[in-house]
């Protein structure tokens, strides 16, 4: 059990692949994922060829990192947008910096976007890629996640960054939101997660699922 964060338990997995000679496939810093997570872009890009804006949510970076280089292959690239939460801006205040900066374990509503410091990987890849990062808010990350939910987009508030990135930025032409998680509403609910705002059911309402990775808006 790694103690002391995400940064701590990223060491921790390293030092025993190193030990036993297992091969650790990082969530987000590694090569093959941001790949494999590029390829949401790419599917985007096949319905909506003509797409002006394409906002992603940032945690690790190995989604935007992708969506970035896919992004890049299109004959008419569409502008990346990363979304980060405003309490866990590694990649803005690393940006800032112009190399990696590690910072302080962070408390958002976004629970799996909160990691401490970019990855060697994706770092250079999102300094060199994107077009723009931008920074939301918790009660704006909700009520993003309430949208989606009234919608039928059941997503947990990791998934609906992008969204709330979305609006505070506004709407200028073909724009792609990238929706990329959703944890069970009875796990939300657990989490105080929703409570008053309509956003959460309970464990009999809903069984879990996965929420649906994209949404294009006109």
């Amino acid at each position: 059990t790694a103690e002391g964060g995400v940064a701590a338990r990223d060491q921790l997995a390293r030092r025993l692949a190193a030990d036993t000679g297992a091969l650790l496939v990082h969530s987000s810093d590694d090569e093959r994922v941001i790949a494999g997570q590029g390829t949401v872009a790419l599917e985007i890009l096949e319905e909506a060829p003509d797409l002006d804006l394409l906002f992603v949510p940032v945690g690790g970076g190995g989604l935007l990192a992708g969506c970035c280089l896919a992004a890049g292959l299109a004959v008419r690239p569409p502008r990346v947008i990363g979304v980060e939460p405003r309490e866990a801006r590694r990649y803005a205040v690393s940006l800032a910096a112009g190399n990696p900066v590690e910072l302080p374990a962070s408390r958002t509503v976004a629970d799996g976007l909160r990691g401490q410091r970019p990855g060697e990987i994706t770092f250079p890849v999102i300094r060199a890629r994107v077009d723009e990062l931008i920074a939301v808010g918790d009660d704006e990350v909700l009520h993003a996640m309430e949208l989606l939910h009234r919608a039928g987009l059941p997503a947990e508030p990791s998934g609906s960054v992008a969204l709330a990135g979305a609006l505070r930025r506004g709407f200028h032409g073909r724009t792609a939101v990238v929706v990329s998680g959703g944890n069970s509403p009875s796990a939300l609910a657990a989490m105080g997660v929703g409570a008053g705002r309509g956003a959460a059911a309970t464990a009999d309402q809903a069984p879990p699922f996965p929420a649906p990775p994209v949404s294009v808006l006109s």
